[in-house]
Parts: structure tokens; C-alpha cells; sequence
């Protein structure tokens, strides 16, 4: 059977899910505390059962990492400018996304900033302090709309990606 990389990444997170259920129930269900002479509380907790059944969802997600891992080390990323695998476009979403996020701290609104600081004790006059940015804003403002487009069109050549390459189960 085939599925594509989105459905094995629906059904990964799906059995993470119930794994961390599973390992809740081990917590609140392998333990009982009552009072003696009183009424004892249920003690079906199966420890074989349970763990057989948290070993096998292991398995499960242990060979759908390894085909998603395989996948995203060998299939190129469909309609993309660069010929890059899905692994190698993750990788430069994240640079992206760190670049993008650093620029905009240079985001301002104006090149020079004037404001007074005003007397802080008596005989000092009110003086004007100037903070001047070193760069040119309306490049900065450019070089993020750049990078915000080359984010988008390398998502929707992962999701794009993700949709139509098929893994063999």
C-alpha cells in the first residue's frame, strides 16, 4: 500500500497521540492506594498488555520515521526553483525563518529619531538626543518582503511535495 508523506505525518502524530495515553494510563493505573480494612479499588491494571501495546505502537512510529526520513533525504521538492530534496528544504525554510526574523528587528518607522531629555538636575539645560539607524529602511522593508515570498514558495513546494509524493508501507 502507498500513502502519501502528509498522510504518514496525520498518522504519526495519530499513534504519538495514543502513546502518550497509553504512558498516562501506565502512570494513573499501575498504582492503587486505599486504606486497609476498606474497600480495595479495581487492580486490573495488565502490565503485559500494556506494554505489548505501547511496543507495537513504538514499532509503528519507528518505521513511519524511517520512510519520512528516507523520503525527505531522496525526493526533490516538486515546482521548485532549486533542485533540492524535502530534507535540504526544510533546512532552508528554518535558515529562512531565522533570517526573516532577525531583519526584522531593523524594521523601524524612522531613519532619525529626535527626542528631548529634559534638565535632570539644576543648572543643566533640556538637550535633544538623536538616535540615527545606519541603514536604509526602504531596503530593509524590501529585503523582508523578498524573504517572506521565498518562505511561501518554498512551503508550498514542501506541502506541494508532501501531497503527491508516494511512500510505499
Amino acid at each position: 500500500m502507498k500513502k502519501c508523506n502528509a498522510e504518514l505525518m496525520k498518522e504519526l502524530k495519530r499513534i504519538q497521540e495514543e502513546l502518550s495515553e497509553k504512558k498516562a494510563r501506565v502512570v494513573n493505573e499501575s498504582v492503587v492506594r486505599y486504606y486497609e480494612n476498606e474497600e480495595e479499588p479495581d487492580k486490573s491494571f495488565n502490565y503485559e498488555a500494556l506494554t505489548d501495546e505501547i511496543k507495537e505502537l513504538f514499532n509503528q512510529e519507528q518505521n513511519i520515521k524511517r520512510s519520512l526520513a528516507y523520503s525527505n533525504a531522496t525526493t526533490k521538492l516538486i515546482n521548485y526553483s532549486d533542485d533540492i530534496t524535502i530534507g535540504e528544504g526544510l533546512v532552508k525554510l528554518a535558515e529562512l525563518n531565522s533570517y526573516l526574523s532577525t531583519i526584522l528587528v531593523l524594521k523601524k518607522n524612522n531613519q532619525i529619531i529626535k527626542r528631548i531629555e529634559h534638565a535632570k538636575f539644576e543648572g543643566d539645560k533640556d538637550r535633544v538626543l538623536v538616535t540615527e539607524y545606519l541603514y536604509d529602511l526602504k531596503k530593509v522593508d524590501i529585503e523582508i518582503k523578498e524573504v517572506k515570498e521565498k518562505i511561501h514558495q518554498l512551503q508550498v513546494a514542501i506541502d506541494r511535495t508532501n501531497l503527491c509524493n508516494l511512500i510505499e508501507c
